[in-house]
């Protein structure tokens, strides 16, 4: 998507001074692959100066850091997010448009990874949704890894969340995600068709890791005074049972062992240690990085996510919970030299999307923001619709980002889709909060204006999977399905959303800031490089190519 400099174009022809692929001594043993969900990327200057020296500052110092990574797509969403880092491609390409969307032949909401074909595999499977990745649309990078070493290479995937561990290990890969209705970690037949975790996870869930976190304390690490953010206690701040909203946070407090505990730990560092330690046991179990290929290990961290929409991203929770992370980061790299060997291991560190500051917080601060109720929009649509055309059901329920007009009311009153799209589409720009709609058939025509956010809510159109309306709320603003559900919310094209951090560290990769624009698209096209495979099947990003060259 974006143009690299000429010495980059022409490394990748086999031009430059430098191999265009590795060989296999170069190759590094274990290429890791963090996610921190909804990480944006000026958390990282922010609180720079309290990172210790093994974490984000080794990243800084001795990796590539680019400052200047944005999403190109306006569906900055966790499962478009996962899909476009591993495949390196748009919507259109990777077919993730949303967590969910609306399946217009079927007339119901379709999860983003539901699979119904398969049983779980783990743990209870009670009210656990079946899952796999077979409504991705393109293999990944680490897919790519694994035909081009004839499937010897593995591909471990790990999350709180079941579509970020199954979107970043791919179709070839093996998913495992944590429960918060069992505190045990989970997979399916897809993965492991005998019904069977692997030994090392059926030790590691046989352990109950999760149960030793009970009862234990969240305070911060700092004097909150040290944080420069907000009062700790905030009426719109979400009150978690099992938890609260102030410091400090006993996990469980007042709870038995149950899903409500577990579900609390997903909101509290101790979330990710527990995520970090599931792969420290993986690439024991897996031997990975020591069986002469180089394996892929993708690892989801998801507690972030929680916190900034409990108590968004300006709190004192956040803030605490990104200097925690630090020091998770700096003991696994630590444990990666000592399991792996120094120099022999690549990191790759990104996120899925960044974040907007809670609403409340910005009025405070003299603002003119909002929430936008997805069910006035609905309301407004609805009311046009049956003014054109005749009183009916006409509308799914809304499904960020956007509204999708029901084919078969369509149909049945012989309605053209340009012609609702457009009425519909017209009748929701009056919405309090809204800045643009966007109708699917005028961004398959190209009819946009030439803006960043016009590109980025075209880079999300998918035909048969994406809604009839795609919706910009005004910047700043709070737009989701969820209205009161949350904090603070994600999912626009404008830059606080967009923009994330992006390190690589490990060897052939030149240490220093870069401060080109590049898409999160490139990722997989560098790695794909980097390894010396074929890019995804729908990759639309570039290699990076100048960061692996010493």
């Amino acid at each position: 998507m974006i143009a690299q400099t000429v010495l980059v174009v022409a490394t990748l022809c086999g031009l430059g001074d430098g191999p265009a692929l590795p060989v296999a001594s170069e190759r590094p043993k274990l290429v890791v692959l963090i996610v921190i969900d909804q990480f944006p990327a000026w958390i990282i200057p922010r609180m720079e100066q309290h990172f210790a020296p093994g974490g984000f500052r080794r990243l800084m110092n001795d990796g590539a850091w680019f400052t200047d990574a944005h999403y190109p797509q306006a569906a900055t969403i966790t499962g478009v997010g996962h899909a476009t880092i591993a495949t390196g491609g748009l919507p259109a390409g990777h077919g993730i448009v949303g967590n969910a969307w609306y399946d217009r032949e079927r007339e119901v909401e379709v999860y983003c990874a539901a699979d119904d074909s398969v049983q779980i595999v783990g743990g209870p499977a009670e009210k656990e949704t079946k899952v796999s990745p077979r409504l991705l649309t393109s293999t990944t990078f680490a897919d790519e890894n694994r035909i081009a070493s004839g499937f010897r290479a593995k591909t471990i995937g790990i999350s709180a969340k079941d579509r970020s561990a199954i979107l970043l290990a791919g179709h070839t890969g093996k998913a495992i995600w944590y429960s918060q209705k069992s505190g045990l970690f989970l997979s399916t037949t897809y993965y492991y068709p005998d019904g069977k975790l692997p030994a090392w996870a059926e030790k590691f869930n046989a352990a109950r890791p999760a149960d030793k976190y009970f009862q234990q304390t969240w305070k911060p690490l700092l004097d909150p005074t040290e944080y420069a953010a907000p009062p700790d206690d905030r009426p719109f701040e979400i009150n978690h049972p099992g938890l609260g909203r102030t410091f400090p946070f006993v996990l469980g407090r007042g709870l038995k062992l149950g899903p409500e505990y577990y579900k609390a730990l997903s909101v509290a560092p101790q979330g990710s240690e527990l995520l970090l330690d599931l792969a420290r046991a993986a690439i024991a179990g897996e031997q990975l990085g020591s069986r002469g290929v180089t394996d892929i290990l993708c690892v989801s961290l998801t507690a972030n996510d929680y916190v900034g929409h409990a108590f968004g991203p300006e709190s004192i929770e956040y803030m605490d919970l990104t200097l925690r992370t630090d020091r998770m980061l700096e003991k696994f790299f630590s444990d990666l030299d000592q399991l792996i060997g120094r120099g022999s291991w690549t990191v790759v560190l990104t996120s899925d999307h960044g974040s907007c500051q809670s609403p409340e917080y910005l009025t405070e601060q003299g603002f003119d923001v909002g929430r936008v109720d997805p069910q006035q929009i609905l309301a407004a649509a609805h009311k046009a619709l049956d003014d054109a055309f005749g009183s009916d059901d006409w509308l799914a329920p809304y499904n960020d980002p956007g509204v999708t007009i029901r084919p078969s009311v369509l149909k049945k009153h012989k309605a053209s889709l340009a012609n609702a799209q457009q009425i519909a589409a017209a009748a929701v720009r009056r919405v309090p909060g809204v800045a643009e709609v966007y109708t699917s058939l005028q961004l398959n025509a190209g009819q946009i204006p030439p803006t960043t956010v016009a590109r980025a809510v075209a880079a999300t159109n998918h035909l048969q999977r994406g809604p009839d309306l795609i919706i910009v709320p005004k910047p700043y603003w709070y737009l989701s399905r969820e209205m009161h559900q949350h904090a603070a919310m994600h999912g626009t094209p404008y830059p606080y959303d967009t923009h994330v951090p992006v390190f690589l560290y490990g060897p052939r990769i030149a240490p220093g800031r870069r401060v080109q624009r590049v898409h999160l698209t490139d990722v997989a096209a560098t790695l794909s490089a980097y390894l010396g495979v074929p890019a995804p099947s729908a990759n639309d990003g570039v290699s990076v190519l100048e960061t692996l060259r010493n």
